[in-house]
């Protein structure tokens, strides 16, 4: 084999093994040397969005979204999924500095890798629950222990039973849904 093909080759079968990471279930951890305690996407750590965004919600982790994401959801603050979330225009550009840099589609993370090589379909104002890779991940979860739950609500509500979720750690393992006791998909 040449030497062109063997490199040819040598990069595909690394781009085939990055999106087995990207893509895998449950193993994510194992594959990573992280122990379950591990972040698998880094927290939000940017004490305007802290306070801004995570005032009012769950303050999710600028690498749970590509960039692009980020522009249409901070463009359109003032319908904000049925609320004004306006900002003073200096405000929403720090921010916007914060979620670019720290987006899914630059980010190290595989989680946040997954997310961005999985995006949502559709035009509707992006929701991280509309991802394909949150539904992937979420799908054998019945609604009546999230949706018809009232300790939970919403799968929008990831730190009702991602304990760690504030961190950046989603670890399936360490799930605990509140009303579901002994619940295992």
């Amino acid at each position: 084999m040449n030497k062109r093909v063997a490199g040819v080759l040598g990069a595909a079968l690394l781009a085939i093994g990055l999106t087995g990471i990207a893509l895998g279930d449950n193993d994510e951890d194992e594959r990573e040397g992280r122990s379950s305690r591990g972040a698998d996407v880094p927290a939000a750590t940017n004490t305007a969005y802290l306070t801004e965004c995570g005032g009012c919600h769950f303050a999710y982790q600028p690498g749970l979204l590509p960039a692009d994401d980020w522009r249409r959801l901070m463009g359109s603050l003032d319908s904000h999924f049925g609320d004004d979330a306006s900002l003073d225009p200096a405000v929403t550009k720090d921010l916007l500095d914060y979620l670019f840099a720290n987006a899914a589609d630059g980010n190290a993370s595989i989680r946040s890798r997954a997310f961005a090589a999985m995006p949502r379909s559709g035009d509707a104002p992006p929701r991280i629950t509309e991802t394909v890779y949150f539904q992937r991940k979420h799908s054998e979860i019945p609604a009546r222990l999230v949706r018809d739950n009232p300790q939970v609500k919403s799968f929008s509500n990831c730190q009702n039973c991602h304990r760690e979720a504030e961190r950046g750690s989603f670890n399936e393992d360490q799930v605990s849904i509140p009303g579901a006791a002994g619940w295992k998909d």
